[in-house]
Formats: structure tokens, sequence, C-alpha cells
């Protein structure tokens, strides 16, 4: 037998062009065939061109990336923000400032602050325990610094 036409060696074998097409995965974002240069991620293939981060739409070709459960991929500052902790005192995402590989929070009573967050419910003092005068004192659910935990009506 002669292959005329178009054939390609794949894995020792050669294939007329129809076959080797068949043999070919489709991109998991656009369904259509990948030939030449692709991306392989797990079990799904991509055409370079065609992974991007799915809230932004960065291309993230040769660019760090992460994949959530349902295999949604996201660049690394999207996925941060769309997973990291909520401060409950402004209600942002706790996430590295540009440049930075982490961010500072402090938790307190399972709740999340950025620490310039993290201050009296009553006269906005900054908390910061490494600091005398500037201490938490909860009281109920309300974070509170010592002369305002004294002072609220319920303790009188």
């Amino acid at each position: 037998d002669h292959l005329t036409g178009n054939f390609y060696k794949v894995e020792g074998a050669n294939l007329c062009e129809k076959d080797y097409k068949n043999q070919l995965s489709s991109c998991s974002y656009c369904n259509k065939t990948v030939e030449g240069k692709l991306l392989k991620l797990s079990e799904r293939v991509f055409h370079p061109d065609c992974f991007n981060c799915a809230v932004c739409g960065m291309n993230l070709a040769g660019m760090p990336f992460s994949q959530d459960e349902t295999k949604q991929i996201f660049c690394t500052e999207d996925f941060q923000r769309k997973y990291a902790s909520r401060c409950y005192g402004c209600g942002y995402a706790i996430i590295p400032e540009k440049g930075q590989n982490s961010a500072e929070r402090v938790r307190v009573q399972g709740k999340d602050f950025h620490p310039h967050c993290f201050k009296c419910q009553d006269c906005g003092l900054v908390f910061d325990s490494r600091i005398p005068g500037r201490e938490c004192y909860p009281l109920e659910s309300a974070f509170l610094c010592k002369p305002c935990n004294l002072n609220r009506p319920s303790r009188q």
C-alpha cells in the first residue's frame, strides 16, 4: 500500500490525514480539534490561546494558575479573591498585596480581619496585643477596647 497526500508519523505508525485528525483531542474550551501546540491539564487539552482565567479572561499559558473543584481555571489573583477569607470588619477578601506571597490576618472568635480592620467597635482604636492599651476586650459579640468595654451600658 502506498500513502498519497499528507501523512503523519505518530508513535511509529504512518497515518493518513483523516486518521491523524480523528485521533486528535478536542479543546476543552472551544471544542475544536487541537493541532500543533497544546496545553494538557489532567485529562483535558486546550489550545494555548484558549487557556484563560474564568473571571478576567487573562491568558494563562505559561503562567501560574489555580483550578477549583468544578475545574474552572483562574489566575492567582482571581482565585484568591474568590476563595480567600472575608474580613469581618470591611467585607473584602483577605489577599496578598501586589508583589506579596501572603496576607496577614487576625482571627478572633472564628472571625477573620485585616489587621487594620480589627478595631474597637465603639471608638475605632486599632487593636494590637503587642502594644499596651491596644488590647481587645470582647463583650458578648462586640470587640471593644478596655475603656469602651467598661463604659458599655450592659456593664452598668
